[in-house]
């Protein structure tokens, strides 16, 4: 006998239940298995404090009245169905507060990838006060272009006096299924 087996059984045996053959094993089972006693022995004790406890009485139409006012509490309950009051799926708090990440989440993107835009007010008289550099007073000269690169004699890029000779390539060329 398995263990799940002898507790199905318990309460067939307490109540005297079952047949000869069948006690036999689950009397084995218990001389055999020290913690299945145990067992027995607290399903006894809880069957014998359930027959214990007083019988409450009710009165006659106890289930009627019952029944009505769980139907009257059925009824009287708003039903929150979630396309009534949803925005894009969101409730409206939780579409206000998106709301407003979102909108820092732009703000923020602006202040750090936005290079006209001054970082602080600090900085608006800062770079309202400021000179222009000195450097961009000073003309540089033009510089004359490298005589050495200009000078080539050989244009690789003239394809005009290259060699157009025709190559016989009939021996060469196999092809894959011949």
């Amino acid at each position: 006998m398995e263990r799940y087996e002898f507790e199905d059984l318990i309460s067939d045996y307490l109540e005297n239940s079952l047949s000869l053959k069948k006690r036999k094993d689950f009397e084995l089972y218990l001389s055999e298995n020290p913690g299945s006693a145990e067992l027995v022995d607290q399903m006894k004790n809880t069957i014998m404090q359930m027959k214990s406890v007083e019988r409450v009485t009710t009165s006659v139409d106890f289930m009627d009245r019952l029944m009505n006012k769980i139907q009257v509490s059925k009824n009287n309950t708003r039903q929150y169905t979630a396309e009534q009051s949803a925005i894009f799926g969101f409730t409206p708090l939780y579409a206000s507060v998106m709301t407003s990440l979102v909108l820092a989440l732009v703000f923020v993107g602006f202040q750090l990838f936005s290079t006209d835009l001054p970082l602080s007010t600090s900085e608006l008289s800062t770079v309202a006060q400021e000179k222009p550099p000195a450097f961009l007073d000073q003309i540089i000269p033009a510089q004359e272009p490298d005589s050495g690169l200009t000078a080539v004699e050989n244009d690789s890029l003239n394809r005009d006096n290259m060699d157009k000779t025709n190559k016989d390539y009939s021996g060469k060329i196999r092809f894959v299924k011949d």
